[in-house]
């Protein structure tokens, strides 16, 4: 019985020793792993952890970093707790790591990206100047142009002015004859306000009242402004007013004088008054209206009765200064 109890236990006792060799118990848990090489892993990371702290790297490199660091952790098996405490600190620390380097290349993106906008703003701004200055050259010129063209376009219209004579239009007056008091002098001058000369001027004379004569030539050529000229003697009636119509024919619109001269018995003197008209419309046919219109004349000027007074400077340009009495 005694020998069957022993047999029993050293069996026992192999089977117990061969489970152990097949499949051995975990070792008690400590602080660390005893293999050094985790703890070489872990001072590595803690120093890139600080160099990145003071110069902070791409978000590439900081996720990798981030990255091999966790697969080195899964890596080393079960760990103590101290260990897991250094290692999940470094983890969070490439986590500040990867955090900051986001936000600094974002600030970094943003403020190239203003810098670009300012310096697109900037090359605008300098093109806009550049097309305004050109606008402003171009502006130049062509006033330079136009005030040239002006001056030219000034000068023809001068040329052309003169030529037709301008605004300018004939004053004819009568002055009693030095030689016989019931004669008169017709003079022929321009208004007094007229600077143009008038050239090629056709003027014509005649009567109508107190009888109606027939149409003379007076002057054929150009009146000048600033003297008379006396190409015609006229024999008024001395005892009731005698009428006169003037029709000037030059290259400005045609104008129509009524002359009127009478001798005043109080003051024993010679007196005429005139009243010009210029041709506006001429009479013709109104296609609109299908009716013929008349002629259309403005009033250029009214001199109510005055008497002449000679001044004799020179016989060639005798002026003549009216003053009403």
């Amino acid at each position: 019985m005694v020998r069957i109890r022993l047999l029993a236990l050293r069996w026992k006792m192999r089977i117990m020793a061969w489970l152990d060799r097949a499949f051995p118990k975990a070792p008690e848990p400590g602080l660390w792993h005893k293999d050094r090489l985790s703890v070489v892993c872990l001072y590595v990371f803690i120093v890139f952890v600080w160099y990145w702290s003071l110069n902070i790297p791409s978000p590439g490199k900081a996720v990798t970093a981030l990255a091999v660091a966790a697969a080195v952790m899964s890596l080393r098996g079960e760990m103590g707790g101290a260990e897991k405490l250094a290692w999940l600190l470094l983890l969070f620390g490439l986590l500040r790591v990867e955090l900051t380097s986001i936000d600094t290349e974002r600030t970094v993106s943003e403020t190239l990206r203003s810098q670009a906008r300012q310096q697109e703003a900037e090359s605008f701004r300098k093109i806009g100047e550049g097309i305004t200055g050109s606008i402003r050259q171009s502006q130049r010129q062509f006033q330079a142009t136009m005030g040239r063209s002006n001056k030219i376009l000034g000068r023809v219209n001068t040329s052309i002015r003169e030529q037709m004579g301008g605004d300018s239009y004939v004053v004819v007056i009568a002055v009693p004859h030095v030689g016989d008091q019931n004669m008169l002098a017709v003079g022929v001058n321009l208004c007094a306000k007229c600077t143009d000369s008038l050239p090629n001027a056709h003027i014509f004379m005649y009567r109508i009242k107190p009888t109606i004569t027939a149409q003379e030539l007076l002057l054929d050529g150009t009146v000048d402004a600033g003297y008379y000229q006396y190409p015609k003697l006229i024999t008024p009636s001395r005892t009731e007013e005698s009428e006169y119509v003037v029709d000037v024919y030059a290259r400005n619109k045609p104008t129509t004088e009524v002359l009127a001269i009478r001798f005043n018995v109080q003051k024993n003197a010679w007196e005429y008054s005139y009243r010009i008209a210029r041709q506006v419309i001429m009479p013709h046919y109104n296609s609109a209206t299908g009716l013929a219109e008349g002629l259309v004349a403005k009033q250029l000027e009214f001199q109510p009765w005055v008497a002449p007074v000679l001044t004799s400077v020179d016989p060639k340009k005798m002026k003549v200064l009216g003053s009403s009495n």
